[in-house]
């Protein structure tokens, strides 16, 4: 398994290993998420690679599937 010290490494691990991280609370699924948002926001303009998301209902998932109080209380 790889370290991951950046948000950066997330866009390259395998998603066993993001999984892992979450359940041992080494990372938060919220900051998951918008690791991912944020990548979309950035890269997706030249190569239009996602034509829709559904930001709104993936952030009202973390309220229940999210193990840590920082994600349940999130808007």
């Amino acid at each position: 398994m790889t370290q991951l010290e950046h948000a950066s490494d997330y866009a390259y691990a395998d998603a066993t290993e993001l999984a892992q991280k979450i359940r041992s609370r080494q990372l938060s699924s919220s900051a998951l998420l918008d690791t991912y948002l944020q990548r979309i926001e950035r890269f997706n303009g030249p190569i239009n690679a996602v034509i829709a998301t559904r930001i709104d209902a993936a952030k009202a998932c973390l309220l229940y599937t999210s193990p840590s109080p920082r994600d349940r209380t999130r808007s």
